[in-house]
């Protein structure tokens, strides 16, 4: 899933509800949305619960699913891996050293 969770806060032409929930909490909100901008490429794994009521009777279902991050334009790509490459190149001092002056 990359930007919203189809869900529904009902069933059975109403007669069900649903209540969902997301862990962790600060990725997915609860429509469903994908709130979270900073996703690794491996993405971040997230709990769907959902709590169905009909009349007396509830029910509670627990899902997992993938967040990946957002399918970037040819022109975001190239930025972030010139972001990526900038800093890798400040995280290693051994690079940074070969540009200084003697």
């Amino acid at each position: 899933m990359r930007e919203k969770a189809e869900i529904r806060k009902n069933y059975q032409e109403g007669a069900v509800s649903a209540d969902w929930e997301f862990e962790p909490y600060d990725v997915v909100d609860d429509e469903g949305r994908v709130v979270e901008e900073n996703i690794p490429e491996n993405g971040i794994l997230v709990k769907a619960a959902v709590t169905l009521r009909c009349e007396s009777s509830e029910c509670i279902s627990e899902r997992y699913f993938r967040v990946m991050p957002k399918e970037l334009d040819e022109e975001h790509k190239m930025i972030r891996e010139i972001e990526n490459y900038l800093k890798k190149q400040s995280a290693d001092p051994g690079i940074a050293s070969n540009f200084r002056s003697s």
